[in-house]
């Protein structure tokens, strides 16, 4: 997975997608396969490949990242009722993701729900360490 990592870092998605997809043919049943796959279609601005990976890679294992990662891609299209359904699944998975809940505040901010788009923009502490320091 080293590859993936590197090609992704240096932009070269076709690449790690390449990679990701002689692993998906070899271990079809590894959840976290699909996802990464998903996150390199997404990168390359290939939406609809990345909903279709997240959306099987939920079907082998529920996880809170998938479901964040497919609501982020709903989001990515203005999905928003989609998008906050599978950030909420994520939340019910793991209620500290804090990913989750910064993603779901910006549906609600998008939505003009400020009651709850700060609720859960709260969590952006545990998300991004330098706003620590504010």
């Amino acid at each position: 997975m080293v590859s993936i990592s590197c090609f992704s870092g240096l932009g070269k998605y076709n690449e790690a997608i390449e990679v990701l997809e002689k692993a998906k043919s070899l271990r079809p049943d590894l959840d976290y396969i699909h996802s990464n796959l998903g996150l390199q279609y997404r990168s390359n601005k290939q939406i609809d490949k990345a909903i279709a990976c997240f959306e099987y890679a939920l079907k082998i294992k529920e996880s809170a990242e998938s479901w964040s990662m497919l609501g982020g891609c709903y989001g990515e299209i203005r999905d928003l009722s989609k998008a906050e359904s599978c950030f909420i699944a994520a939340i019910k998975l793991n209620e500290n993701s804090a990913a989750a809940h910064v993603d779901l505040a910006s549906i609600y901010q998008f939505r003009g729900q400020w009651k709850e788009a700060w609720s859960e923009y709260e969590w952006r502490f545990k998300l991004y360490e330098q706003s620590k320091f504010w």
